[in-house]
């Protein structure tokens, strides 16, 4: 989560070089790994979405258990975390 929003804070901050610093980690990392982060954030967007719009903890259980957010929770830590507190508090019991 830092490199999506840490560069804007740290600039406004007055840190520069620390802003710069973790473009330049990010812009390092590879493909393969910006994907399943993108891919797991979707997850995280698709579970919200299926809670807020509609009402539906069923098929927000079903996308928390997706591969592509396990991978990324695997290797992001903020992944990670926003998942085990969706899957700790948003997440109702399905309804019968």
């Amino acid at each position: 989560m830092l490199t999506f929003v840490g560069p804007d804070l740290l600039i406004d901050l007055g840190a520069a070089d620390e802003a710069l610093k973790i473009i330049e980690e990010a812009a390092a990392w590879p493909r393969s790994a910006v994907r399943c982060c993108l891919q797991g954030a979707a997850r995280l967007a698709e579970i919200k979405f299926q809670l807020r719009v509609h009402d539906d903890p069923a098929a927000a259980h079903l996308s928390l258990s997706a591969p592509e957010l396990r991978r990324a929770a695997a290797g992001f830590p903020f992944i990670h975390e926003a998942a085990c507190g969706l899957a700790r508090s948003r997440l109702p019991q399905a309804r019968s």
